[in-house]
């Protein structure tokens, strides 16, 4: 039975899972029994970023749809302009216009494109205004099915933007056949701001896929490791809910308790904080310890080169990727017990979960590990067989494609 599956994204909302659509765009490319279209909110910074992305044969059309932000970005510099600007580009009333607009243009496509499935793939919820308005202009276009991914947790209605957004809310939660989310805790979360039912929310964790045996380094150098170090990698943007200062908290509590025993912190990411952070490691006397690596893209070579793998966050988390990159190439994970990192890691199974925020509970964590290379081998080793049971991109898609096809034989939309 062909299979005619429409994807939307944003051009804000595409980097969280780009891994799983990219699959879902390969796959749906190389399925002869698929017949794919893809339509994004187009942006000059998107279009050079997208083609990476993008599978030959695939029906792509780039769209312009404005967006407050866009519009904030664009007059930022001028300084006459920009405080009405960013007034505008934060009131309601402007993102609803801009909704509006989008719907229309999105309906187009989707009565060019026939599909038995429009796949909207979102950021959190309410997220982008294009990702909301397909699900109306699928709707108005007659398309059986729609599915939205959030890939965050929702944000509660809290605030008068927030609770402005409620028309919208009740639209997309009425015409959206199925919510997908990369966690069961993003799925409670989401039933509970949009009062869905569990049947409506799809539970699908993100994948990713494993790297190269040798993966390469980026040309940065990285710092020298003295002999018989701990390697502890970070990886992580550098803002407050990622929870780094927890982290060096713990990091000098643990090199005072061990005697100075050779331990190396490299921290991966870039972000607000950085500045802070850096004088937060001086304070500490963390200097020869923690090495902060700023952006890379090199994370497999990174992993292929650590000894294991931390996440201290604090909050405002989901299902993240860093945690299944991880167990992808065998590295135990100490990490906290926020959204659904508990649902990837197992603990004393394939790592160790404390709670977020306790310097205390960390430092004793990161500790055993760092004295027990056995147990850490042992964790990496339960971890890679998780991941390729569970977390890897090929059995995401797997679950979507048996999702799209359930959906185009008993369409069952949400009330």
């Amino acid at each position: 039975m062909t299979l005619r599956v429409h994807f939307h994204t944003d051009n804000h909302s595409f980097s969280g899972s780009e891994v799983v659509l990219t699959s879902l765009l390969r796959w749906a490319v190389a399925d002869p029994d698929v017949v794919p279209s893809f339509t994004y909110r187009s942006s000059a910074g998107y279009d050079r970023s997208v083609g990476g992305h993008i599978p030959l044969g695939l029906r792509t059309a780039p769209v312009r749809m404005p967006d407050p932000t866009d519009l904030a970005a664009r007059w930022k510099g001028r300084r006459w302009l920009w405080p009405a600007v960013r007034g505008l580009g934060e009131a309601a009333a402007l993102a609803k216009l801009f909704f509006l607009f989008d719907v229309v243009r999105l309906r187009r496509w989707f009565r060019r494109s026939n599909p038995d499935v429009v796949h909207v793939n979102n950021g959190g919820f309410p997220g982008a205004i294009s990702c909301n308005a397909a699900v109306v202009a699928a709707r108005w276009a007659g398309v059986p099915a729609v599915t939205y991914v959030v890939n965050n947790l929702a944000m509660p209605r809290r605030g008068l933007r927030r609770w402005s957004d409620w028309p919208v809310d009740r639209i997309v939660a009425r015409w959206v056949t199925r919510f997908v989310t990369g966690s069961e805790a993003a799925a409670a979360t989401l039933c509970g701001v949009l009062g869905l039912g569990a049947e409506q929310v799809a539970v699908i964790p993100n994948g990713v896929v494993a790297a190269a045996p040798a993966p390469a380094l980026d040309s940065a150098p990285l710092p020298p490791v003295p002999a018989g170090s701990t390697v502890v990698l970070v990886v992580a943007r550098l803002e407050h809910r990622k929870g780094h200062r927890v982290l060096f908290e713990a990091i000098a509590r643990l090199v005072q308790d061990r005697g100075g025993a050779p331990l190396v912190v490299w921290v991966a990411g870039d972000g607000p904080e950085r500045s802070a952070l850096e004088q937060e490691i001086e304070r500490l006397g963390l200097p020869g310890v923690v090495r902060m690596l700023g952006q890379r893209h090199d994370i497999p070579a990174l992993l292929e080169r650590c000894d294991l793998v931390v996440l201290p966050s604090v909050g405002q988390e989901d299902f993240p990727l860093v945690v299944l990159e991880a167990m992808a190439a065998g590295r135990p994970v100490v990490a906290t017990t926020v959204a659904g990192i508990p649902e990837q890691v197992v603990h004393g199974e394939t790592g160790l979960l404390v709670a977020p925020g306790v310097v205390e509970e960390l430092a004793v964590a990161i500790g055993a590990l760092v004295g027990d290379p056995e147990a850490r081998a042992a964790y990496g080793r339960a971890g890679l067989e998780r991941f390729a049971e569970r977390f890897s991109a090929d059995v995401a898609v797997e679950r979507y494609e048996q999702l799209f096809r359930g959906l185009t034989e008993v369409s069952t939309p949400c009330r």
